[in-house]
């Protein structure tokens, strides 16, 4: 096989993978910019490691994920307009370390994610999933500055979410 065809044939693999994926910016790789989407899911899975990041899974696979430098929420779900107000249900105590949670709605869900900064420069993001344009919070993971052991956590509200 020859390298350009090579070349094509990896392309085409590489894009067949991430195709269902856009960083919070639209495209791959860079800055962390506000974003919400709503996926036809209503039971999820959150992977919550403080150093790492955070994913969120459902059936159909991962509909959002979070680093300290990067995030991305898959084109599964439908762009729509930023929440109109956001309602705390009662997130419980944060927690600091590796965790796996469950969570389960009525309604499909949301994933809402901006940059973290500090003196205009970014030290983190914030995901959170939600349901309904008045966002209700059903879980939020923050990510900051990269090192700290206290400054990243998860918080949820055990209305909707348990620990696995």
């Amino acid at each position: 096989m020859s390298t350009v065809k090579r070349s094509v044939v990896l392309a085409v693999a590489l894009l067949s993978f991430t195709a269902p994926f856009a960083t919070a910016s639209g495209r791959l790789g860079g800055a962390i910019h506000t974003r919400t989407v709503a996926c036809a899911s209503r039971v999820v899975t959150i992977s919550f490691d403080p150093r790492r990041g955070v994913e969120i899974r459902s059936s159909i696979g991962l509909l959002g994920s979070a680093s300290f430098a990067d995030a991305a929420l898959s084109r599964r779900c439908k762009a729509v307009p930023e929440p109109s107000g956001y309602v705390d249900p009662g997130l419980g105590k944060e927690i600091r370390r590796v965790v796996k949670v469950r969570c389960t709605t009525a309604t499909t869900v949301r994933l809402h994610v901006n940059a973290i900064t500090t003196n205009g420069a970014p030290v983190g993001s914030n995901l959170l999933l939600g349901i309904g344009s008045r966002m209700t919070v059903i879980a939020s993971a923050v990510l900051k500055n990269k090192g700290d052991p206290k400054a990243s956590g998860l918080y949820f509200a055990r209305r909707y979410c348990s620990l696995v």
